[in-house]
């Protein structure tokens, strides 16, 4: 199975129909974000986040590759997570996730998903998995929403996997406002707010209108806790 839409929530929720993503105004970069950890009404930073995507030709598939490195001792040192997913349809085909705690990597064949995760001091644990629909990489749900059609209003549904959870769950998304924010430059420019929740976790998202990048983000880590992602 290849994976070629997800599903379209209208506002008013009374039907449901499929959208094609389109990955058109994608481009190589690499951002950093400054982590801003935001609770009692005080802010500190506690570390980095970069990301870097490239283009590659994988098994000779047009794919994107995207390393996602996070830095910071009081989240548990560094993290790299790297994920390979088809340019045209952002179907994954691989991740490889490093931290202190863990390693995982999983491998995507249409139908199934197969790897292994080793803790810390411990012994590989198979990973298969065999879904009853086509899923996206949970580490990439920001590409995701960069390819979709943003406006005001609009909300979408889609299958991730994520282990954390058990494998597959449902994600649901949905513009919630518009606001300036500043892009790489430094300039103020209109962006789409976008609302994710994934399980018990909500995060928000800020895209630029024109450009489609995600220009900062902010996760609600638990009650009055929020991990901010700023330039």
């Amino acid at each position: 199975r290849t994976i070629t839409s997800i599903l379209l929530i209208p506002s008013a929720l009374t039907r449901v129909k499929t959208l094609s993503i389109s990955t058109a105004r994608f481009t190589t970069d690499t951002t950093t974000r400054r982590l801003v950890l935001s609770q009692g009404g005080q802010e500190r930073e506690v570390g980095t986040l970069k990301n870097e995507m490239t283009f590659i030709d994988f098994n000779g598939r047009p794919a994107v590759l995207r390393i996602q490195t996070l830095t910071s001792p009081m989240l548990g040192g560094t993290s790299v997570d790297t994920v390979i997913v088809d340019r045209a349809t952002l179907a994954p085909i691989r991740q490889r996730s490093v931290n202190m705690r863990r390693t995982m990597s999983l491998d995507f064949r249409g139908d199934s998903v197969i790897g292994s995760i080793t803790q810390a001091g411990g012994t590989p644990q198979s990973i298969a998995l065999r879904p009853d629909t086509a899923l996206f990489d949970s580490n990439t749900i920001d590409l995701i929403l960069r390819t979709l059609p943003l406006a005001e209003g609009y909300a979408v549904r889609h299958p991730v996997y994520l282990h954390e959870a058990g494998g597959a769950v449902w994600v649901t998304s949905r513009v919630t406002g518009s606001e300036r924010v500043a892009d790489e430059s430094g300039a103020m420019v209109d962006a789409w707010v976008v609302e994710s929740k994934i399980g018990p976790q909500t995060f928000r998202i800020w895209i630029g209108k024109d450009s489609r990048e995600v220009l900062q983000s902010v996760l609600d880590a638990g009650p009055g806790v929020q991990l901010k992602m700023v330039r």
